[in-house]
């Protein structure tokens, strides 16, 4: 509840990305649940903020955070805001993207597969971020191999 990830850092340093996302205490207040995700962007390992708003497309509703400030801190801290292209979630959307790509902040497309043939949503999320205007500047996606890796090390390095 309070933003803390599940694993420490002695763990999160050996994976090659991670990616932190809201799985739990879904309606906080905004102000509560903007200090939460703030406070797990402190954490030294911490790549992709995925699938932000958690929502779940006629299930449940995207958590209310202040979008701008978050994005704001991800771009301080060089940490990539998922566009999850998976259509149950479409989080962030195009318009999301526009909004606050201004602050400088990074996006990674992701798919939210869990299993191969829902790579496929990956074209979704293109269009998501074409929508958004955004460019291959701004997604870690289309980073050169060394432009990622410069990227990740960025994050160990804070």
């Amino acid at each position: 509840e309070n933003g803390d990830l599940d694993l420490p850092d002695s763990i999160l340093r050996k994976a090659d990305i991670v990616i932190g996302a809201i799985h739990s205490h879904f309606n906080l207040e905004e102000s509560q649940q903007t200090d939460r995700i703030l406070h797990a962007f402190d954490r030294k390992y911490f790549h992709v903020f995925g699938h932000p708003g958690g929502r779940l497309i006629g299930k449940r509703a995207s958590s209310s955070f202040d979008l701008e400030k978050v994005a704001r801190a991800a771009a301080d801290r060089s940490i990539a805001m998922e566009l999850n292209a998976q259509p149950l979630r479409m989080d962030l959307n195009g318009d999301d993207c526009f909004r606050v790509a201004s602050t400088g902040c990074l996006f990674s497309i992701g798919t939210d597969a869990h299993s191969t043939g829902e790579l496929e949503f990956m074209e979704s999320g293109v269009r998501q971020a074409r929508r958004g205007w955004l460019t291959g500047k701004q997604v870690i996606n289309s980073f050169s191999r060394d432009e990622l890796i410069r990227f990740l090390r960025k994050n160990g390095d804070r």
